[in-house]
C-alpha cells in the first residue's frame, strides 16, 4: 500500500523532518523498528506481508521513549508467557490509538480501542492486539518503578476513554507531541513525568476493596520505612533518599507517608535522633558515665555540637548539660 494510499483513508503519514513524508516500510523493516522501540518479543501477523506498508518514527513525551506507528494489514500482534520470562523486560506503556481501532487482550480482560481512548499496558505480562484495517498507534513507555512509587500501588492495566478528564489531557500531550507541535517535549522533564503518572493515577484508580487491600499494604511499607530509619539513624549520613532507596520507593512517594502524618521524613530521622540523644543523657545522668556531651551527639548521628545543641535545647526546653543534671537530681 502507498503512502497516498494512507493518507486517503485518514491516516497521516509521520515525518522526521517538517514538510518530509517518512518513506513506507516493508513489514519485516516496520516490525524490527516496533520491537527495537516497546523493548519487547512481538510476534506479529499480517493478512498479506507483499501489500503490507508502514511508517514509524521515534519521538520522546518529555523525556519517554516514544513510538509514533502507522501500519495496513495488521491482523494480530502476541507477546506471550515465554517472551515475558526470556526477555525479562518490566515497564508500562501507554497506548493511543490516533487512528483507525483495534482490541486489546490482557490480564484476562478484553478493551476495544477507538481513537482517543487509552490503554495501559504491562509488559511483565502477556497481551494480545487485533488492529482494524489500517492503524496509527502512538506507544510511550514508563519505567514500572516510577509509576509504582508514585501511584501507591500497582496497576492492573486496561481501558479508560479520553472522555475523562485526565485521559483528555494526555491525548491532548501525545497528540501535540505527534503533530509536531511541542518541540519543548522532545526535553527530559521529570514535573511532566510525574504529572502524567498522577493523571493515570486518577485513570486507573483501584476500588475501595483493592484500596482497603492496598491501604494495608502501605501501611506495612510504612512501618518498614520507620523500621529502616530507626535501625540507621546513628549513621550521619543516612538521609530521605537513602531511606527511600532502602526501601525500595522513590523519594516522592516516601514523602507522601510522612506529608499524611503532618511531618517530614528528615525530620523523623532528626527527632529519632535526638530522643536517642535524650536517653543517653537520662543514661549518663543516672549512672555518671563518663560520656562527653560531644560524645553523646555523635552517637546520636549529629555531626556538629553546636548544632545539636541548639536543636536539643529547642525541642526540650534546656540544653544537653542541663538535661542530664535534671535527671541525676531526679533519681
Amino acid at each position: 500500500m502507498e503512502a497516498r494510499s494512507l493518507k486517503q483513508k485518514g491516516i497521516r503519514i509521520v515525518s522526521n523532518e517538517v514538510g518530509s513524508d517518512v518513506r513506507a516500510m516493508g513489514f519485516d523493516e516496520w516490525l524490527a523498528q516496533l520491537r527495537s522501540f516497546i523493548k519487547l518479543d512481538l510476534h506479529v501477523e499480517s493478512e498479506n506481508r507483499r501489500t503490507f506498508s508502514g511508517s514509524g518514527r521515534f519521538l520522546s513525551v518529555h523525556g519517554l521513549p516514544a513510538f509514533d506507528a502507522v501500519a495496513a494489514n495488521i491482523s494480530w500482534l502476541e507477546r506471550t508467557a515465554r517472551d515475558v520470562r526470556l526477555d525479562g523486560y518490566d515497564h508500562y506503556a501507554v497506548v493511543l490509538p490516533l487512528a483507525g481501532a483495534t482490541t486489546l487482550s490482557q490480564n484476562k480482560r478484553i478493551t476495544q480501542l477507538a481513537p482517543r481512548d487509552l490503554a495501559l499496558v504491562d509488559s511483565a505480562r502477556p497481551l494480545d492486539y487485533f488492529p482494524k484495517g489500517d492503524l496509527r498507534l502512538l506507544f510511550f513507555r514508563l519505567p514500572r518503578r516510577m509509576v509504582i512509587s508514585n501511584l501507591g500501588f500497582e496497576p492492573r492495566g486496561g481501558l479508560s476513554s479520553s472522555g475523562t478528564l485526565a485521559g483528555r489531557l494526555i491525548f491532548q500531550l501525545a497528540a501535540e507531541i505527534a503533530e509536531g507541535e511541542d518541540p519543548s517535549s522532545a526535553h527530559n522533564n521529570v514535573h511532566m513525568q510525574l504529572a502524567i503518572c498522577d493523571l493515570l493515577g486518577v485513570l486507573f484508580a483501584r476500588p475501595i476493596g483493592d484500596l482497603q487491600r492496598s491501604s494495608r499494604h502501605a501501611e506495612m511499607l510504612f512501618a518498614r520505612v520507620c523500621s529502616i530509619v530507626r535501625d540507621g539513624f546513628v549513621d550521619p549520613n543516612l538521609t530521605p533518599s537513602a531511606v527511600a532507596a532502602a526501601a525500595g520507593i522513590s523519594l516522592r512517594y516516601l514523602q507522601k507517608f510522612f506529608t499524611l502524618r503532618g511531618t517530614t521524613c528528615g525530620q523523623f530521622i532528626h527527632n529519632e535522633r535526638l530522643d536517642h540523644a535524650a536517653r543517653l543523657l537520662q543514661r549518663r545522668g543516672v549512672c555518671s558515665t563518663k560520656l562527653s556531651l560531644s560524645d553523646i551527639a555523635f552517637e546520636a548521628g549529629f555531626r556538629d555540637y553546636k548544632f545539636f545543641s541548639r536543636e536539643f535545647r529547642q525541642r526540650f526546653g534546656c540544653g544537653p548539660g542541663e538535661y542530664a543534671q535534671s535527671d541525676k537530681r531526679k533519681a
